[in-house]
């Protein structure tokens, strides 16, 4: 992981009201940028971001984007109370004048940010100096949850629509009908032939054979079918082809019902 830290310090205004206005378009760009993680921290002296990337190349392209710099440019005090730097800030133990290291060493000349003269974190001098708690981490797995509970919820709605529609088409089975229509449907199976049929898809037409029966709602029901042959829609011998089939198809159901009714 490659991480960026930015620190603004207090000036002539708060650095945490400067991070209230940036907050969402520095978010915004480093995602943008690719950034894989993020971090916020408030301190009593100012504020720390820290953006992580897993590439260093975009790690230092996200240093020139113009949303940070315009950023930097508008900080309380953007001469002497910005810093820049390519690892991880770390906050000191107590008392100790220990600093988070160098600040962007090897940022080019064209750089508008120098060092500050201030410690880049400021020792605690005592149990009043305690900092405040850091605010409420917010990373991409916060998005990334909602985004798959969303999918989940999308995902299970689909499945509810799918299960009513197709429960809505299928026929209503013999044991909810009252004993005279099941017997009626019974009849109806009982009588069901085979008969020949047609159709396109995917352009390509399909000669084939059903059997089906007459419905209770007087439509046709399909019990089985039987692809005898399939060609190309835009064939130019369609028409000879077709009759052909065709006639194939007949011939088989004629076969098929002889069949059944021995």
């Amino acid at each position: 992981m490659h991480w960026i830290t930015v620190e603004v310090f207090d000036g002539a205004t708060s650095a945490a009201g400067w991070a209230r206005v940036w907050h969402d378009r520095l978010i915004e760009a480093a995602v943008t940028s690719r950034a894989v993680f993020w971090d916020e921290h408030e301190h009593r002296w100012g504020v720390v971001l820290e953006f992580t990337f897993d590439d260093d190349r975009r790690r230092d392209a996200f240093r020139e984007v113009p949303v940070l710099l315009a950023a930097l440019d508008a900080a309380p005090d953007p001469v002497n109370g910005v810093l820049v730097y390519p690892h991880r800030g770390a906050v000191p133990a107590a008392g100790s004048h220990g600093v988070r290291g160098p600040c962007w060493g090897a940022a080019p000349p064209s750089s508008r940010y120098r060092r500050s003269t201030r410690p880049c974190c400021p020792a605690r001098r005592g149990p009043s100096a305690d900092r405040r708690p850091d605010p409420v981490r917010r990373t991409t797995v916060g998005g990334m949850v909602l985004v798959v509970l969303e999918l989940v919820v999308i995902l299970a709605l689909v499945a509810a629509l799918v299960w009513a529609l197709r429960n809505a088409q299928r026929p209503a089975t013999t044991a909810a009908l009252p004993s005279r229509q099941r017997a009626e449907l019974a009849a109806a199976i009982e009588r069901a032939r085979w008969l020949p049929a047609h159709d396109e898809l995917d352009g390509a037409t399909r000669v084939m054979v059903r059997r089906t029966y007459i419905g209770l709602d007087g439509r046709p029901e399909v019990l089985d079918e039987r692809v005898l042959e399939t060609f190309p829609a835009q064939d130019p011998a369609w028409e000879a082809r077709f009759t052909e089939a065709m006639a194939a198809a007949r011939y088989r159901c004629t076969y098929l019902n002889a069949e059944e009714a021995g």
